[in-house]
């Protein structure tokens, strides 16, 4: 995640926690329109909305948050990043390639997939999304009745019912002829090397990978 790069950028992250921590919904809704007006999503997400959400997983494991606060203020960035996707219209030229957007089992976070999901439309990539705590099961079956070209998942805690390494293994296995593409904190899986997979280990990687490049 990129920290904070100045003195706005933590004001805007202490107000987001206070809000927050109050539970007002309305506050955290105008800070955070605010943020992105702006600064426009592509600069707010990694400037301000990750640091918080690291922030605020930070005060919740040392008692000062409760989780009803961390998924109070996590449920009102998605419903941000869900409104502003919706808002995008549908490119007339497609990117060729079909993307399947999920996190793995065990896998509760998708904000950082989400915004991916974003990123994407914007640039003309066409998305299926499945969401988190996917399985492999649901991921074979959808293979069996509809064409994609990549998987794209993301990881950001390490509570998976899978190494990393073993996972994606198992779906270079399940999916020989698609490419996977897995970003986040990757941890053990980078050191997985295969022709078919690409790691994006920074949020710099996953805009030049949006980018085309």
């Amino acid at each position: 995640m990129i920290p904070p790069s100045g003195g706005a950028d933590e004001i805007f992250i202490n107000h987001l926690i206070e809000a927050s921590l109050d539970f007002d919904q309305d506050l955290f809704d105008r800070i955070l329109h605010n943020i992105i007006l702006h600064m426009g999503f592509e600069k707010a997400i990694p400037r301000v909305v990750y640091p918080f959400l690291e922030k605020i997983g930070l005060l919740w494991m040392t008692g000062n948050v409760v989780p009803a606060q961390e998924h109070f203020a996590s449920a009102l960035i998605i419903k941000k990043l869900l409104v502003a996707t919706a808002g995008l219209e549908d490119p007339s030229r497609p990117d060729p390639r079909k993307f399947l957007l999920f996190t793995p089992e065990g896998e509760f976070h998708e904000i950082p997939l989400l915004y991916m999901r974003y990123r994407m439309k914007q640039r003309g990539m066409y998305t299926v999304y499945f969401g988190r705590n996917t399985s492999l099961e649901e991921l074979r079956y959808y293979g069996s009745q509809r064409p994609f070209t990549h998987l794209y998942f993301h990881l950001v805690t390490q509570l998976l019912r899978h190494d990393p390494v073993q996972y994606i293994q198992k779906l270079v296995e399940f999916f020989p002829d698609r490419q996977i593409i897995v970003s986040g904190n990757i941890g053990a899986a980078g050191q997985f090397e295969h022709p078919q997979v690409r790691q994006l280990k920074t949020h710099e990687e996953m805009e030049n990978f949006v980018r085309g490049n």
